[in-house]
């Protein structure tokens, strides 16, 4: 799988994501960020979360897109945990090619696997 941007996406995009989210949210009531303790990354497709108890909303809460979407470490300034967000990489069907206060403009992600289909009114 890879980015929009063309890099491949691993676990320590993953576990960067999860760092992330919990950094910047101190305060969710996310089950998954409140009681993670640590993750393990040991190869490029695998990630081990460990929660200091049992966490039974973990698979529905790393299925939101806020704040657990996965993100590219280099959409981040200096890919620091709290760097400032300044670009929008992701790994979802669409790449966004223009964007304002009012509107967002897309288009397909060439890197996507499969066939996206765009219904437009």
């Amino acid at each position: 799988m890879k980015f929009s941007d063309g890099s491949k996406l691993t676990s320590e995009d993953v576990k960067f994501t999860i760092e992330r989210a919990k950094a910047k949210n101190e305060d969710s009531s996310l089950q998954t960020l409140k009681y993670l303790e640590k993750i393990e990354t040991p190869d490029d497709t695998t990630v081990e979360l460990y929660f200091s108890q049992t966490v039974n909303q973990v698979l529905n809460e790393l299925c939101q897109t806020r704040p657990l979407r996965i993100m590219s470490t280099t959409a981040v300034k200096d890919e620091k945990v709290k760097g400032k967000f300044i670009a929008a990489i992701g790994s979802g069907p669409f790449v966004i090619t223009k964007s304002s206060t009012e509107t967002t403009e897309m288009k397909p992600n060439p890197y996507i696997i499969g066939n996206i289909q765009l219904i437009t009114a």
